[in-house]
């Protein structure tokens, strides 16, 4: 479908404005990254769903992010589009190797996540150990990072070092 250059335009623009959408309360009331009270954790997972950071070259890696709400009232988090969770992989330089997002696309529609006092929710992804180049990470010492994907403030886990055997 063809789309006409002002609307297209548009679009655009309005998707760039909502990259910048903040967190809100439960009665859509804006906070900022100081006032929202969230933690997370990102653990790595074996095949057998045992937390560890060493894994053998080509063995699936399993991201498990957990963010709880720590506020005693219910928190609603609105992201700019159907994107609700990221995770990463980092060289020791910091150079990203390769991302869940990567290729994939997300509807550019305001997605809202509601978190009930205490709530965790766990958001998940097996990784294959390929980057975004699309060729096998190699035997090393890595970052792995999970965080929900929002521009004024973060909500991220702590990198968790992952170390890929030969």
């Amino acid at each position: 479908m063809d789309m006409h250059p002002t609307r297209l335009a548009l679009t655009l623009l309005i998707g760039m404005l909502l990259s910048f959408a903040p967190a809100c309360d439960v009665n859509n009331r804006p906070t900022s990254g100081l006032d929202v009270k969230f933690s997370a954790s990102l653990v790595l997972r074996d095949g057998a769903g045992n937390a560890t950071a060493e894994f053998d070259a080509g063995e699936p890696v399993t991201f498990e992010l957990t963010v709880t709400n720590l506020l005693s009232e219910q928190q609603r988090i609105v992201f700019p589009d159907s994107q609700t969770f990221e995770f990463e992989i980092r060289d020791p330089s910091g150079q990203k190797l390769w991302n869940w997002a990567h290729g994939q696309a997300f509807l550019t529609v305001l997605t809202a996540v509601e978190f009930a006092p205490g709530e965790s929710k766990r958001f998940t992804h097996t990784w294959d150990q390929t980057g975004n180049d699309g060729r096998a990470v190699g035997p090393g010492d890595y970052d792995a990072r999970g965080f929900l994907p929002i521009q004024l403030f973060g909500v991220r886990a702590r990198p968790v070092g992952l170390k890929i055997a030969s």
